[in-house]
């Protein structure tokens, strides 16, 4: 049985209101603290990630957005408050005293005509409101998998739009057991594991989907701090997934599509997958997320311009990149400047930076001539 709770229960939390973006959020005063320990979750660091889904929402113009595991309600409110097209909107979240936080900023950003705070379990109410929604935010604390198929579930039969957090990034990038039990895929520990992880979730989500005979295009899928963000299009099809494995040698670098077991070296290999191997955003949608950012005038308006940019620049490479600093260590070489190495990377390569690592980059050049040109351009 779905029920609204009343504002007065977040009066149990102590709580400021918090200017961001285009709202006013009610949120835990503890939040600017100790945020992972508030009866409340909010975190003020991930500001960055709610505005770039914000200016998602502002391209895609959903009409129906639902907001699980929304605590504060943040995400979804500024959603709405920011896009104009949002007609419905529902917070869902287990803990009470969360629902009050979502109620009362409904109310602040005089969102309650088009929005709803509901106490529930997320799976609960996707399997209640099966098809309704055009976007549907999935932000928990850790990994999002057992949450995957209720929000493909929640979305209209037509398709609709994922937007997945996860926060699971210790295990993503190299504990073989956890991953393997919620993601069924082995991560590989090396200078791109962060791409590594993105990978994995994305290739989850679309064996997901491809069980239900649905097709998914990246959007927008980007990794900061401790999380990867994915934004998603669902629909139906027989497109099948671009699923697969790439095997790394820690001797020589090197790096290839496939589960080889030998290296060209002789070395044996390590591998990880399945994942996803084609390209993880959609560059018209960049396009037309850089020109929105442009319109609005954001906290971190300069710094998601620049990640746009680099996400842009990054399509159209192999499923990984390299680490200069790892390439230096391993071959003692003395890093030098980052023009002087794509320079002579790009005579013969595609070469690009990665918003993975301010010291990586990505490189259609095998690990052999990456190691050469490092050699001869840093002397």
């Amino acid at each position: 049985m779905l029920a609204c709770f009343p504002i007065f229960m977040a009066h149990t939390v102590q709580s400021i209101d918090y200017p961001e973006g285009g709202a006013t959020l009610s949120v835990p005063k503890q939040s600017f603290s100790d945020p992972h320990h508030c009866e409340v979750f909010f975190n003020p660091a991930m500001r960055f990630s709610r505005t770039m889904g914000s200016l998602c929402v502002g391209v895609l113009k959903p009409a129906s957005v639902l907001d699980g595991l929304s605590a504060t309600g943040a995400r979804g409110v500024r959603y709405a408050a920011e896009n104009k097209g949002v007609k419905k909107l529902f917070l869902v979240d287990a803990n009470p005293l969360a629902l009050g936080f979502a109620g009362k900023n409904l109310k602040l950003n005089k969102l309650s005509s088009k929005g709803k705070a509901v106490y529930d379990h997320f799976e609960d109410f996707c399997i209640a409101h099966r098809g309704e929604f055009d976007f549907v935010e999935v932000d928990p604390f850790g990994t999002p998998a057992p949450f995957i198929e209720s929000a493909l579930d929640a979305l209209k039969s037509k398709g609709g739009v994922l937007s997945i957090t996860a926060t699971d990034l210790a295990n993503l990038v190299k504990k073989n057991a956890p991953t393997l039990r919620d993601y069924g895929a082995k991560p590989l520990y090396n200078d791109f594991s962060h791409e590594t992880s993105l990978r994995i979730l994305l290739g989850f989500i679309a064996r997901k989907a491809w069980e239900r005979k649905l097709c998914v295009t990246p959007l927008l899928c980007y990794y900061e701090l401790h999380y990867v963000k994915l934004v998603v299009e669902i629909e139906k099809g027989k497109r099948k997934p671009v699923l697969g494995f790439i095997s790394y040698c820690d001797k020589c670098l090197s790096r290839f599509v496939g589960m080889r077991k030998k290296c060209v070296c002789g070395n044996r290999l390590l591998y990880a997958g399945p994942l996803w191997l084609g390209d993880f955003c959609d560059k018209k949608f960049l396009k037309k997320l850089i020109e929105l950012n442009g319109e609005r005038n954001y906290e971190d308006r300069k710094r998601i311009e620049k990640t746009l940019w680099l996400l842009t620049g990054e399509q159209g490479f192999p499923p990984w990149f390299f680490g200069t600093h790892s390439v230096s260590d391993e071959f003692g070489l003395a890093v030098g400047k980052m023009s002087l190495l794509m320079e002579g990377l790009g005579k013969k390569f595609k070469v690009a930076r990665t918003h993975f690592s301010p010291n990586g980059l990505k490189t259609t050049a095998p690990a052999k001539k990456f190691v050469e040109t490092a050699r001869a351009s840093w002397g």
